[in-house]
């Protein structure tokens, strides 16, 4: 009997076994494995390269927030988030 077994004794199929992973799974996958390579990228380019990476998804971590709280009718909101992103030290 292995971990993977059913009450019922049998095995469970790789494909119920990563159910609960999600249908999305493979894609989360793939874009976090290219995220690690774009902030690896930038923090090997140099701290201008990674302040700039940093400072793009402030921008867009900023927009999604918006939307998220305020829905579709957030610019003013939206503004005031990368007017304060913009004027970091």
């Amino acid at each position: 009997m292995s971990d993977d077994s059913e009450p019922g004794g049998e095995e469970a199929s790789p494909r119920l076994a990563m159910g609960w992973l999600g249908s999305d799974f493979t894609t989360r996958l793939i874009s976090g494995v290219v995220m690690a390579a774009l902030a690896a990228g930038a923090l090997l380019a140099g701290q201008h390269a990674f302040n700039a990476l940093v400072f793009l998804l402030a921008l867009i971590l900023s927009w999604e927030w918006g939307r998220l709280v305020h829905g579709r009718s957030a610019e003013i909101v939206v503004a005031v988030h990368i007017g304060a992103a913009a004027l970091r030290p």
